[in-house]
């Protein structure tokens, strides 16, 4: 299995508690262990690939990116570097 997530430089962090399903977090603790053995020398945790999946989703979302947008008052959309 190859996992697409590529660890970013070091970032700074804060922390949220969530509560999850049993079956996402099973699915998110396999997901940690296949990225583990595709990248052995990356620092791959949840915490890491929940940050990752979320960004990526943040970026392919068109409606959210259009609301960001609406919210900067730029009237386009917002493209995240």
């Amino acid at each position: 299995m190859s996992v697409t997530l590529k660890i970013p430089p070091k970032l700074t962090y804060k922390k949220r508690a969530l509560k999850l399903s049993e079956h996402i977090l099973h699915t998110l603790d396999q997901y940690v262990a296949a990225a583990k053995e595709t990248q052995p020398q990356s620092d791959m945790t949840a915490d890491v690939v929940v940050g990752l999946i979320l960004e990526e989703h943040f970026k392919r979302d068109k409606h959210f990116q259009h609301w960001l947008a609406q919210q900067h008052g730029t009237g386009q959309d917002h493209k995240p570097s």
